[in-house]
């Protein structure tokens, strides 16, 4: 069981994504660049569209043509990528930094299930709002020994998602150690819970091609990391903690996925109790990761049903 003080110094230093162009700015520049061509004198010859795949022959009027139509796809697509970290390639999984929907909060809680959560549901419970969870299978605590408040959230609502068995940086593992660690979370996650997660964060906020790959094999549909950080795990103080949901509160737009750690007790008896009823009064709905990313306020889409809860027996061991 690793001491507080201990894990605030392993989370220290997590890093940070950086912003991406949105994709209407890279279908105006790669247009403009077109028209830029039809401009000019150039002869009827052979463009290659998107490298590596069709070759055809056509003048610059029929590629300025084709990059408007398909900049007119584009832009009249509903889905937002408004906080999107990382747009995923076929085979990743997509990577969230912060809510789509305006004047949502996503309170986000890592490295439980520990003593405190119960007293953490009940301020989210007295505040109405939702929360989110990304629990590990080993490292405060043993996951199976706190499977009851575990349930709890589950059945209040919250989104229970998976950090990791044992809190490893996730870019320094092989793909086999990778799936190792999320598969042990996931058959607590079955033991405890009768399902299994859809949602990841990883430890550090530490990322990598390998690692949305794997995730996208196993079949998680979605990445969370953060845009605000209380520092929390990092030693800051309630103050600190205070001040950062004061910001969120007076910003524009406001909108925000905040790192929270449930292992913290000033977190817990302090900040919340202060922050809580703060955003309400603000006007923000405090929601799950989920919701406020597109993903929907539906339970029974944030996870993969695998079958009934399990009593304790002697397989619930960490």
């Amino acid at each position: 069981m690793a001491a507080d003080g201990q894990r605030s110094l392993q989370k220290a230093g997590p890093r940070r994504s950086q912003s991406l162009p949105s994709i209407s700015s890279l279908s105006v520049a790669c247009l403009s660049r077109l028209l830029l061509r039809l401009s000019s004198p150039t002869p009827v010859g052979t463009h290659t569209l998107f490298s590596n795949s069709l070759t055809m022959h056509a003048s610059p009027l029929l590629l300025a043509l084709a990059a408007l139509s398909s900049l007119s796809a584009v832009l009249a697509t509903p889905t937002s990528f408004e906080g999107v970290a990382h747009i995923p390639r076929r085979n990743e999984a997509p990577v969230y930094k912060t809510c789509q929907k305006r004047n949502t909060v996503a309170l986000t809680f890592d490295d439980g299930p520990w003593k405190y959560e119960n007293a953490l549901l009940n301020e989210l419970d007295q505040a109405g709002a939702k929360a989110s969870f990304f629990v590990n299978g080993n490292n405060y605590g043993c996951i199976y020994d706190h499977a009851k408040s575990l349930r709890r959230a589950f059945n209040d609502g919250h989104l229970v998602g998976s950090h990791g068995w044992e809190h490893q940086d996730f870019t320094q593992l092989s793909r086999k150690q990778m799936h190792s660690e999320l598969a042990r979370n996931e058959r607590a996650f079955q033991k405890i819970l009768g399902v299994k997660p859809r949602y990841f964060r990883p430890p550090y906020g530490n990322l990598n091609n390998d690692v949305l790959e794997v995730l996208n094999e196993r079949g998680y549909r979605g990445v969370f990391l953060w845009n605000k950080d209380t520092k929390d795990a990092d030693g800051a103080g309630a103050d600190e903690g205070k001040r950062v949901y004061d910001n969120i509160m007076n910003a524009a737009p406001r909108s925000a996925m905040v790192l929270n750690h449930e292992t913290i007790p000033g977190t817990v008896h302090r900040v919340m109790p202060y922050a809580l009823p703060g955003l309400n009064h603000a006007g923000l709905r405090l929601v799950t990761a989920a919701e406020c990313s597109g993903h929907g306020s539906d339970p029974s889409n944030w996870y993969e049903r695998v079958g009934g809860r399990e009593e304790r027996n002697d397989s619930w061991n960490c």
